[in-house]
């Protein structure tokens, strides 16, 4: 006689379903199936025996057990293998009978089985064909969680073999009901060993079971305790030296994921050297920002390919010489010239310096220039040039006149450079120019937008101690750093402020609070130690022309 399907009370939702996984799995209902088919594909074969058990916190809720009436014969190696014979079925139910209470049974619950592909397969085929709609959420598969957790406990990840291993009380014989049993309590089984890993949610039991495997796998024990905050982490060797910094949202999920999923080639040989890691938490995303810079130039981490400048900042200088001119340069010094910068690299510094000295007529030339004539070059001649070397007074004058006309503009916003270059721009694009007008047309964008960020972050140090409300929290800044009461790398404290160039101490943290200052909205100025004074107005980037 077919046994009838167990009558189950309807199981509520569980919250959160939709919005998150983040449950934890003491309080997830898991349903353990295993079906008996006619054949291997769910194209040609049908259901002969459906068995399930449900199950929260341990404890049985229901159980489901029964034959279904196949409109195909039974093969005889199913009956060989199962033990299931065309007797046993005379007087099942047919599967549009038996699937609305098997449906109703799985509701809201986590599909639990093994190999969870196969079993699911017949069933999403038989819900198609019945038009019904699957309830059940989440899917785990033991096979597959038992060779991320096992690997090489086991000789293979077979049922028989996982019962085996953890000796549980049911047995897989090739029937339903004893294999969903069994599946049932392997799954307790690699729950418990998961816990050593950290896992104590769904959504950290379905996320193990996704990862590839990888032989450091077992390091993910070390996101075990961390928080599900907001923070910077650092991963350390064996020697305790810091070899990776970074941050995130969830420290903990963020960490994890290196070990569990992360497949970049060079990732492999960061979880090989990681020993140990430590986290500082952190209120804001610019305080993660700002700190996650300030450790990268302090301990200089180094799979942190990005983080790390392998070349000095480079700065824009329009020198103080007797007939100044432009220079690129490393090192800030206190001599009087004005420093634009830094730059990401010497080739935007000079386009930038190559266009300013056109529009404004400034030597190019590194002559040092005594008062005695010299033969002037081809610029001069076109009249990009004033020429100071040519010793004539009113072309001294004229050029002087304009290193402290453009000294000025630099300062007060650009306003000569900008009418000076839109002029230029006409005549190169009405001469059909126009790689030349784009280039010069960059450089100066280029310009506009490191003066305006040297200059905001220039007053935001000037200004000592600022407290800003924002609607992640209150950001408190010191010197243009985040406040964090720890010694701040390369700060040396004699810096001048030379007001158009961010010092190089401390640059990456400056640049990750400029880079927030420059897109925060809904931020207000609580407190200050020196009044805030902001360039105003801020330059703008010059309206592009269109080029070919």
């Amino acid at each position: 006689m077919p046994q009838r399907p167990l009558a189950a009370p309807r199981q509520r939702p569980i919250a959160g379903i939709g919005d998150e996984l983040e449950i934890p799995l003491r309080d997830v209902t898991f349903c353990a199936v295993d079906l008996e088919t006619t054949s291997v594909s769910s194209k040609t074969g049908e259901i002969i025996e459906i068995g399930a058990l449900k199950a929260r916190g341990g404890e049985i809720l229901g159980t489901f057990e029964t034959f279904v009436q196949p409109s195909v014969d039974l093969p005889v190696e199913i009956q060989l293998l199962t033990g299931i014979t065309p007797s046993h079925l005379v007087e099942a139910l047919p599967l549009p009978a038996v699937l609305p209470a098997f449906v109703e049974f799985s509701a809201h619950t986590v599909f639990v089985a093994h190999n969870a592909r196969f079993d699911r397969s017949f069933l999403d085929a038989a819900c198609r064909k019945l038009d019904y709609e699957d309830d059940t959420f989440a899917i785990v598969d033991t096979a597959r969680l038992a060779r991320r957790l096992l690997r090489d406990e086991v000789r293979n990840c077979r049922l028989q073999t996982l019962a085996a291993h953890f000796h549980t009380p049911h047995k897989p014989i090739h029937r339903a009901f004893a294999d969903a049993a069994a599946c049932l309590e392997v799954l307790w089984s690699l729950l418990e060993r998961a816990s050593a890993y950290g896992v104590t949610t769904l959504a950290d039991l379905l996320h193990i079971q996704s990862v590839k495997s990888n032989p450091h796998f077992e390091k993910v024990k070390l996101a075990r305790s961390l928080p599900r905050e907001r923070g910077v982490y650092l991963f350390e060797n064996i020697r305790r030296e810091v070899v990776y910094v970074g941050k995130a949202a969830n420290l903990r999920s963020r960490v994890r994921s290196y070990f569990a999923s992360d497949e970049r080639k060079r990732m492999g040989d960061l979880r090989a050297e990681v020993t140990s890691v430590r986290v500082l938490l952190c209120e804001t995303d610019v305080e993660a920002s700002a700190l996650e810079a300030r450790l990268i130039e302090r301990y200089r981490p180094r799979y942190n390919r990005a983080g790390i400048r392998r070349r000095a900042p480079v700065y824009l200088k329009l020198t103080n010489d007797r007939h100044p001119r432009f220079a690129t340069t490393k090192d800030l010094k206190a001599d009087g010239a004005t420093v634009i910068g830094p730059f990401s690299s010497t080739a935007r510094a000079r386009a930038i310096a190559s266009t300013l000295s056109g529009l404004f007529g400034l030597r190019t030339c590194t002559l040092r220039l005594n008062g005695e004539a010299h033969e002037p070059c081809a610029l001069y001649d076109l009249g990009s040039c004033h020429g100071p070397c040519t010793a004539i007074e009113k072309d001294v004058a004229a050029h002087d006149a304009a290193a402290g006309c453009l000294r000025e503009d630099l300062r007060d916003g650009l306003g000569a450079a900008r009418r000076r270059l839109a002029s230029k721009l006409g005549s190169l694009a009405a001469a059909k120019r126009f790689e030349e007008a784009a280039g010069h047309r960059d450089a100066f964008d280029d310009l506009v937008r490191v003066i305006d960020r040297s200059g905001r972050l220039s007053a935001v140090r000037s200004a000592g101690r600022l407290l800003i409300d924002t609607p992640g929290g209150p950001v408190s800044l010191v010197d243009g750093l985040i406040d964090r009461r720890d010694p701040r790398p390369g700060e040396g404290g004699g810096t001048p402020d030379l007001g158009l160039a961010l010092p190089t101490a401390g640059l990456g943290e400056r640049q990750a609070v400029g880079a927030w200052l420059e897109r925060a909205d809904n931020i207000t100025l609580v407190d200050s130690d020196q009044p805030l004074a902001f360039p105003w107005p801020r330059p703008q980037p010059l309206e592009s022309i269109d080029v070919p």
